[in-house]
């Protein structure tokens, strides 16, 4: 989805567009900060706004969710924000933002990538992992976990 806007975008003002993929939110960060990139599709975060030149307003939605095992108890959002419920979040990533904001009893632990946070759950430290929906999906074909439960959007 952001790959349609970029192109767009660089056919509006008339450039040549090259992709260019980071693993993690910070990775994107520093090459907007050092020039390499002239544009970043970041979720919008005031801790990072002084650090580039400025956000749009949100032009996309997500939607999020969260993976557990097979055998968890956990069944919706409401479920997963328990005393005891750890969830593995990717730091500085959109849904770690979100889940921040919205998370009132669960204890999120932070890891550097996606696939930290796959470890993660496949080896019971966390109780669940969340991010986009379309990402989960296609991590868990790859890395057989568990299963989609919940949804929320930002």
């Amino acid at each position: 989805m952001w790959a349609d806007v970029a192109r767009a975008f660089a056919a509006r003002v008339g450039v040549r567009l090259v992709l260019l993929e980071y693993p993690t939110p910070p990775k994107m960060m520093e090459c907007l900060k050092t020039g390499a990139c002239d544009v970043g599709f970041l979720g919008y975060d005031p801790a990072r706004a002084a650090d580039v030149e400025g956000f749009s307003p949100p032009f996309i939605e997500f939607d999020y969710t969260y993976l557990v095992p097979p055998r968890s108890p956990i069944r919706s959002a409401a479920d997963a924000d328990r005393p005891g419920t750890r969830v593995a979040v990717v730091r500085a990533h959109a849904s770690t933002l979100t889940l921040t904001r919205l998370r009132r009893q669960a204890e999120l632990v932070r890891v550097d990538t996606p696939d930290s946070a796959f470890d993660l759950l496949r080896n019971a430290l966390p109780t669940s992992t969340t991010s986009l929906r379309r990402s989960r999906r296609r991590g868990s074909y790859s890395k057989p976990l568990g299963v989609l439960v919940g949804r929320g959007s930002e």
